[in-house]
């Protein structure tokens, strides 16, 4: 069990990094839609377990960059994720990719500032 597992090796909580629920390799037509509700359950019933067994252990999760009709969007159930981590690393890299129909560049300082405003804008 994850808690157990924690406290065994005495780690203070657990980051996730699913890259990414639904868009597979960042192709959102390969995974289950089932994806994006399920990885928020996950993390509520993680925080919920944290809360009772273990209060002091904390959930991350590390997110792509987010912008109107990327990854994020179809991946993240976004009120969950809000509810249940207590903070989350936005990477801020990956601005291109396999999902792109041209090369573009990888990481951008304006891509820094919008895709963390996109996740405050959308209540996180």
């Amino acid at each position: 069990n994850t808690i157990a597992y924690l406290k065994k090796y005495k780690f203070d909580g657990l980051d996730i990094d699913w890259e990414y629920p639904v868009c597979w390799s960042g192709d959102c037509s390969k995974g289950p839609k089932s994806d994006k509700p399920n990885f928020g359950k996950l993390l509520t019933e993680l925080k919920a377990a944290f809360i009772k067994e273990s209060p002091n252990l904390s959930l991350s999760a590390a997110i792509p960059s987010g912008y109107a009709g990327g990854p994020a969007d179809q991946a993240y159930d976004i009120p969950a994720m809000a509810a249940a981590l207590d903070y989350l690393a936005v990477m801020t890299y990956d601005m291109a990719g396999v999902w792109d129909k041209k090369t573009g560049h990888h990481s951008t300082y304006q891509g820094c500032i919008s895709g963390s405003k996109y996740y405050v804008d959308k209540g996180m």
